[in-house]
């Protein structure tokens, strides 16, 4: 089955993932201008241009992962590279523990990045 909503890539979860994802995706469209549509199997999150993503790790663990991550300033160390050259992301394994406030920080981060980057889409 190919997966058109970010639900049905949520549903295919149980349990301490399946809310992380709910959470996450909630946080991540709170912001003005953000929108989701699903690329590569996995909710890809979007303003002007690709900003960030979810995806379950094979050990469990969900990547909040911000596409130009290394460009981001990142000052409060909460994005990894883990070895890659423009992806940056952070790892979450407890609904409990998802510290907001940093993620906060990192959004207004990814959004003054994208303003930058990208023109502003209309969209129609």
């Amino acid at each position: 089955m190919k997966i058109q909503r970010p639900e049905q890539y949520f549903e295919q979860f149980s349990g301490e993932q399946k809310i992380i994802l709910y959470v996450l995706h909630d946080f991540i469209l709170q912001h003005e201008g953000i929108f989701c549509r699903i690329a590569y199997n996995i909710p890809m999150y979007y303003r002007n241009g690709w900003m960030c993503y979810l995806n379950v790790k094979k050990n469990g663990d969900i990547e909040f992962a911000f596409t130009n991550g290394v460009h981001l300033p990142n000052k409060n160390g909460l994005l990894q590279t883990n070895g890659r050259k423009q992806v940056a992301g952070t790892f979450i394994n407890d609904a409990m523990k998802i510290n907001l406030d940093a993620l906060e920080e990192t959004m207004q981060e990814a959004i003054a990045f994208d303003n930058i980057k990208y023109k502003p889409r209309k969209r129609t």
